[in-house]
């Protein structure tokens, strides 16, 4: 516990040296815009998964977090797009914004299809309500999972060629 009281402060006076040698925006501080714009739209979008999964019945609740993850979602796409390039290469940022459209994309299709199946009550439900249950989830997962991995290789390429450490 000491040595992280103790270790926070010092690499906050590193960080701020570094970044008052360095005009302008540095390869951490664009990582961690672009990683917290990520953080901000799955807390969102958490949250919605939450209530489809477990407060269905809550539509007010459930429509909220649909709009939520929306905002979110554009506003993000919104903040990329603001940041720009970090030394005449988009890679990172283009990749951000593509894991942000994806995002809004499913919410706005396999998430909604799934709440419409949710709300149905369950003694209507038939084997293929369960199978299409499973083939949106799979969607949902197949498609998040393939945009995440081409993120998580820009971010990781960015790092490189950037000479940063990513924890």
């Amino acid at each position: 516990f000491i040595m992280k009281r103790l270790l926070f402060p010092i690499l906050a006076v590193v960080v701020m040296a570094i970044a008052a040698c360095n005009p302008g925006i540095t390869a951490v501080d664009y990582n961690d815009k672009i990683v917290n714009e990520q953080t901000i739209v799955y807390d969102k979008i958490e949250v919605l998964e939450n209530l489809i999964n477990d407060d269905w019945e809550n539509e007010e609740g459930v429509n909220k977090a649909f709009k939520e993850a929306i905002d979110a979602c554009d506003a993000s796409v919104k903040v990329l797009e603001e940041l720009g390039a970090f030394k005449g290469d988009d890679t990172f940022q283009k990749s951000g914004i593509e894991l942000f459209k994806t995002m809004k994309k499913l919410i706005e299709n396999e998430y909604k299809e799934l709440y419409q199946l949710y709300t149905k009550p369950y003694d209507e439900w038939e084997d293929s309500d369960f199978d299409y249950m499973y083939e949106l989830w799979d969607a949902i997962d197949y498609s998040a999972v393939n945009t995440e991995d081409e993120f998580l290789k820009a971010q990781k390429d960015f790092a490189e060629a950037n000479n940063i450490t990513l924890i």
